[in-house]
């Protein structure tokens, strides 16, 4: 990863709900019967988790975000479930979309190229709704469509009631065409 010096905040590549799509995400995860919810401003999809950077590292990334270009986007979230080692509940889309795993990739590869050290398991896009939540079967949730126009860099800053995400930047996708 970039850099090595000065205070480090752990940060995200995220997409961000507005609050219409919050409020759905937030009335589906009413879905998942056990465990401790997230708590509805820090939904969000993660794209790319960089972990602990420090400032350089930081701008790196705001550089690697800012060539990005990928097309706007429909995202169908229409399937609830769990991870079972780790606990996790989650909304998921059936399939994911072309555009959406078009920005994931072109990130990655550029943030790989900067020297960031990423998860190289394959992307499986979905919406954290709980953590430490009871194993579920997958199963259909009504749907929650979410126009994605945009993404995040994203820090997670720990309070003593827990972590409390704020976007630090955002960049638009490229509308479709017409």
């Amino acid at each position: 990863m970039p850099g090595n010096s000065g205070q480090r905040e752990r940060l995200f590549f995220a997409l961000w709900p507005d609050d219409a799509v919050r409020a759905r995400l937030a009335a589906a995860a009413e879905t998942v019967r056990h465990g401790r919810r997230v708590p509805t401003g820090n939904l969000h999809l993660t794209l790319a988790f960089l972990g602990d950077c420090d400032e350089r590292a930081r701008e790196a990334a705001v550089r690697v975000a800012g060539t990005v270009v990928a097309p706007a986007f429909a995202l169908t979230l229409t399937r609830c479930g769990t991870f079972r080692r780790s606990g996790v509940a989650w909304l998921a889309p059936e399939v994911t979309p072309p555009a959406l795993q078009t920005l994931v990739t072109r990130l990655h590869e550029g943030l790989i190229e900067t020297g960031f050290n990423l998860d190289r398991r394959p992307f499986r896009p979905h919406v954290t709704v709980a953590r430490k939540a009871a194993p579920q079967r997958t199963r259909t949730i009504t749907p929650v469509d979410w126009p994605v126009s945009e993404f995040c860099l994203v820090v997670s800053r720990l309070h003593p009631d827990g972590s409390r995400y704020e976007r630090l930047h955002r960049w638009p996708l490229a509308a479709a065409p017409a």
